[in-house]
């Protein structure tokens, strides 16, 4: 694994606290609250999985080329 790989995987503090301004194309700028970032974050450590490590994505998860599958 690349350097520039183990960085992507760890979670600058920076990047979700404090209050954040995001700029997007449909909604214009959006901001982001501390303790909604808070919350956020709370709720992905405690629930979220890495998809690499899921054995089955069920086929709601799965990319484009999943729905191309055939059913027997």
């Amino acid at each position: 694994m690349s350097a520039q790989q183990q960085q992507d995987d760890l979670l600058d503090m920076e990047d979700v606290s404090g209050k954040r301004i995001i700029s997007t194309r449909l909604h214009g700028n959006v901001t982001v609250r501390e303790e909604n970032a808070i919350a956020a974050l709370e709720v992905m450590s405690r629930f979220a999985a890495n998809p690499n490590w899921l054995v089955y994505l069920p086929p709601t998860m799965t990319g484009q080329e999943g729905k191309t599958m055939s059913r027997s």
